[in-house]
């Protein structure tokens, strides 16, 4: 049968776990959360650089557009200048 001592030190050891589990939950509980932050910092990277992408090719279609278009929307235009002219 464990004496007095045996007993305390027993008490003693159970408060450590205790306290080593609690600290490991706080420090885990920390990771977790600079784990969220970084997951986030990934997400909004990304979706920054997909709208940029997209900017980027509906930019290039608009110039392209233009760039092929050109000629015809100048007739256009001259057309209706003389329109307007003649009226």
């Amino acid at each position: 049968m464990p004496d007095e001592t045996e007993r305390k030190l027993a008490g003693q050891l159970r408060k450590l776990r205790s306290f080593h589990l609690e600290i490991q939950r706080s420090w885990l509980l920390e990771q977790n959360q600079r784990l969220v932050a970084i997951a986030h910092e990934i997400d909004e990277f990304k979706r920054k650089e997909e709208l940029n992408a997209e900017f980027d090719r509906a930019e290039k279609w608009f110039t392209e557009t233009v760039e092929r278009e050109q000629e015809e929307t100048e007739k256009l235009l001259a057309a209706y200048q003389k329109q307007l002219e003649a009226k």
